[in-house]
């Protein structure tokens, strides 16, 4: 009976906050209109000056966005902040840097003199495919798993039990997330695209894993967002 009511005061609760912030932001709809576009516009800038490092930053924040909403669907009551840092490290110092110069070489090599034609998208969604993602992934388990401390033998092992149904299942979201990205994102803003895309599939993954709750839904659920939170201590260091 007290739990139930608990739980009626933690339901009202939540909904009275939700109710108290959207009035919020439609009473100061003005002013999160202007902040918001100032923010855009010096986000822009910011990529125009530090083009390598502002990506790289995104993709940090991206991260440990992805990581952290990840662990609280998930029903952790306490952050694993070591692996979240883990994560922030990688999108740093690998993911960023790997797309900035990998989506430049496309751009450069694949139909410059029409780069949005559908046969230059096709093109570079395979070269992604089949070049790039694998190469991510592998760096993915790579750094995390040296930066738990794992042996060689248990990253290569990992590595060959997930690698193929990760890169499976990345070619349902990936293909059509990366025509809205060749065809219709500035050069510029590609990386920022695909950490928002990224946090989008990892919360959707959050969800349907916290449901199943078996550690075989979670290794055969995963893009890149599942791989942001199952490569973490737990998962690398035992068997599906």
């Amino acid at each position: 009976m007290q739990s139930e009511r608990n739980s009626g005061i933690e339901r009202l609760s939540l909904v009275l906050g939700i109710f108290i912030t959207v009035s919020c932001l439609y009473i100061l709809r003005h002013e999160v209109k202007t902040l918001v576009i100032g923010l855009w516009n010096s986000y822009l800038q910011s990529l125009k000056a530090r083009p390598l490092l502002t990506k790289c930053c995104t993709s940090l924040c991206g991260f440990a966005l992805g990581d952290t909403t990840a662990q609280r669907l998930l029903g952790n009551k306490r952050q694993d902040y070591c692996r979240t840092g883990r994560f922030m490290l990688y999108g740093f110092v690998i993911h960023a840097p790997g797309c900035h110069y990998f989506y430049q070489l496309l751009d450069r090599s694949v139909m410059p003199h029409d780069p949005t034609a559908p046969p230059a998208i096709l093109v570079k969604i395979f070269l992604d495919r089949v070049a790039f993602t694998p190469l991510n992934m592998s760096a993915l388990f790579i750094f995390t798993g040296l930066l738990e401390g794992l042996s060689w033998q248990r990253i290569l092992y990992t590595m060959s039990r997930r690698m193929l149904p990760l890169w499976l299942l990345s070619n349902v979201l990936w293909p059509a997330a990366h025509v809205i990205n060749f065809r219709y994102v500035p050069g510029e803003q590609r990386v920022l695209f695909v950490n928002v895309v990224s946090l989008l599939w990892n919360v959707v993954t959050c969800q349907v894993v916290g449901q199943e709750g078996t550690v075989h839904h979670r290794v055969t659920h995963g893009l890149k967002g599942v791989a942001q939170f199952h490569f973490g201590k737990k998962s690398l260091a035992g068997g599906v």
